[in-house]
């Protein structure tokens, strides 16, 4: 599957995954559900426009708990609702998985 524009990553995070941006060496984001409890989180480079491969897009799918690239690929490009994507989330993460301080 190919790759994606950090751009467009960047704007679904903050717009349609509603995530809190953190600054640091990279970019943090963490993604809360509706009760505001942390489910997710990933990273992403700082810097200017630039292409994530396909060995990326899968790393930043498994950090936010999607099965599949694909999902993460729905998920930017408006296939995949934040409602629907939060289901998977919060199927796929055992309840203790995620560090609530960072």
């Amino acid at each position: 599957m190919a790759g994606l524009e950090s751009d467009k990553v960047e704007r679904m995070l903050l717009r349609k995954m509603e995530a809190e941006r953190r600054e640091g060496k990279d970019w943090k984001y963490l993604i809360y559900n509706d009760q505001k409890k942390q489910v997710s989180k990933t990273r992403l480079s700082k810097g200017a426009k630039h292409s994530l491969g396909p060995n990326r897009v899968a790393e930043m799918a498994h950090q936010l708990a999607l099965k599949t690239s694909k999902q993460f690929h729905d998920l930017v490009n408006c296939t995949l609702t934040r409602d629907d994507a939060l289901k998977i989330i919060e199927r796929n993460l055992p309840s203790s998985s995620i560090d609530q301080d960072n």
